[in-house]
C-alpha cells in the first residue's frame, strides 16, 4: 500500500477548500492520549479538522470503537478533549495511522479548533 505522507503531515489533501464545510485540515504535530476499552494509550497528532484528527498511535483497534480523546494545540495551555469514534485504521511505519471523527464537540472546544484551523488556512 503506498501512502501519500506529505498529504497525511501537512492537510494538503484538503476537500475543505473545495465546499465541504469541516473537513479542511491544519497540521498539528502534538501529543495525546486516547482513552479506549479501559486503556489509556499515548499517541501522536498529525492534523485536525473540525470534524476529527490524524494521530498515530503505537496499537491497533477496532473500527467502529468509541474513545475519549485529550490533545494539546500550541496556542493553548489547556487540553483538548473530545469524544469520538476511529473511522479508520492503517499500517503507518512502525505504528497505526487512525483517522478519528469527532462527535457532540462543546462549543469551546469548537471556537478553539475553528481558530486553529482557519489560521493555518489562512498562512
Amino acid at each position: 500500500m503506498t501512502y501519500n505522507y506529505t498529504a497525511i503531515l501537512t492537510g494538503s489533501i484538503d476537500a475543505g477548500r473545495h465546499g465541504t464545510p469541516g473537513r479542511a485540515r491544519a497540521p498539528l504535530i502534538s501529543h495525546g492520549v486516547v482513552f479506549i476499552g479501559g486503556e489509556q494509550i499515548a499517541c501522536k497528532t498529525l492534523n485536525v479538522a473540525m470534524i476529527g484528527i490524524a494521530i498515530t498511535c503505537p496499537v491497533r483497534r477496532r473500527v467502529g470503537s468509541s474513545m475519549r480523546l485529550e490533545f494539546k494545540l500550541p496556542s493553548e495551555n489547556d487540553w483538548v478533549r473530545v469524544t469520538a469514534k476511529l473511522i479508520r485504521e492503517e499500517r503507518y511505519y512502525q505504528s497505526y495511522l487512525w483517522g478519528v471523527k469527532f462527535e457532540d464537540i462543546d462549543e469551546e472546544t469548537q471556537r478553539l479548533l475553528s481558530a486553529y484551523v482557519d489560521k493555518h488556512l489562512a498562512a
